[in-house]
């Protein structure tokens, strides 16, 4: 080839004809909630995002985002593009660059910050229950709650926040926590609700509800939900809670 040859480099082809996109304003606090619960820290900058237009799955895997840490190309659903579980799970697997769903991250460092669909029980074979757990009161654990950022902000964030409910196990040994329950529904473990500043009616809320009346925690293990909010204009006021235990209420009103 001489020197004046002039060389035309293909464009990458982007599989699952995926479309370029820019990481939206809440992907830098989920990077930054990812990071902490796995332990590991990366640059966001130096990743790629993709999006499959109009669909919530893609590929014959059915696939809701895939990772690929040789490329740095992070590609999701496009109706997934604002679910945090979803996208918090294609995170971890940016930052701990490998493949598979390794138990030690996903179902336990991260369990409840990122999603974990069934494969991940397939890749880790981890089982966060033991039938042979010895059985305590809730009010023997240490429950918590934490929001981040502590003043959403509309202009970093678009006013989105993130609230962090945790359950300590203070035991050197692992339990099950005894839920209570109302009838025959399924008992809520993790959970917040809210109303306007200045009333006292509930307005919004959500939950998470357990499979079992029983809620293991290894030992001295930590169990906790990612609930991701967003606040625009309006002054509210969330009140966290797990099962029957009801933590400080907390205002929030975004700031420009």
């Amino acid at each position: 080839m001489d020197c004046g040859d002039v060389v035309y480099l293909a464009e990458p082809v982007i599989p699952h004809q995926g479309t370029a996109m820019a990481p939206r304003p809440e992907y830098a606090l989920w990077w930054k909630l990812t990071e902490r619960c796995a332990g590991r820290t990366a640059d966001l900058g130096d990743f790629h995002w993709y999006v499959v237009p109009g669909v919530a799955v893609f590929s014959d895997k059915q696939l809701e985002g895939e990772e690929n840490s040789t490329t740095k190309r992070i590609i999701l659903a496009g109706k997934m593009v604002d679910s945090g579980g979803v996208v918090r799970h294609e995170m971890l697997h940016a930052l701990l660059s490998q493949h598979g769903h390794p138990a030690e991250y996903f179902q336990q460092k991260c369990a409840g910050v990122v999603g974990c669909p069934l494969r991940c029980e397939e890749d880790g074979g981890f089982r966060v229950d033991d039938t042979t757990a010895v059985i305590v009161p809730l009010d023997s654990e240490e429950v918590s709650a934490s929001m981040d950022p502590s003043n959403p902000s509309v202009a970093q964030d678009s006013g989105w926040f993130a609230i962090t409910v945790r359950v300590h196990n203070p035991d050197p040994f692992p339990v099950r926590v005894r839920l209570a329950t109302i009838s025959s529904i399924p008992p809520i473990t993790f959970g917040w609700r809210a109303r306007v500043c200045g009333h006292t009616g509930e307005i919004l809320g959500q939950s998470v509800r357990a499979s079992d009346t029983l809620f293991a925690i290894g030992p001295h293990g930590v169990r906790r939900w990612e609930f991701d909010l967003h606040v625009s204009g309006t002054c509210l006021i969330y009140q966290p809670y797990f099962n029957t235990s009801s933590l400080s209420e907390t205002q929030v009103a975004a700031a420009p």
